[in-house]
């Protein structure tokens, strides 16, 4: 397994396979014993667990929705006059609770 020009310093997956038989209470205690810098091996094994459940194929980050809008459905046109401003909104509450505290309404 070449990386860079470089040969490997550790077969990640025999790593992998060893921790999980359960004889260590945790991935730092793991480390620690192998002798591995704690988040290098975080990083490995997150990339070794993603791939087991991408059956290999790795998986974009976005979810593969390059592109593509959250909202992918188009809101209905806005009818002409109407304005859905948040401080519209908010002035007329004002004004229409005045009005009906001075009974003008």
């Amino acid at each position: 397994m070449e990386v860079m020009g470089r040969t490997a310093a550790h077969n990640w997956a025999k790593l992998f396979l060893e921790f999980n038989q359960g004889r260590y209470k945790s991935a730092r205690q793991f480390a620690e014993a192998k002798g591995l810098n704690y988040d290098r091996l975080k990083k490995e094994f997150k990339k070794l667990k993603d791939q087991g459940q991408n059956g290999g194929e790795k998986q974009p980050q976005n979810g593969g929705k390059k592109g593509q809008k959250k909202g992918a459905e188009k809101s209905p046109p806005k009818e002409k006059g109407q304005n859905n401003n948040a401080w519209v909104k908010l002035k007329k509450q004002l004004l229409t609770g005045l009005l009906k505290n001075w009974r003008l309404i």
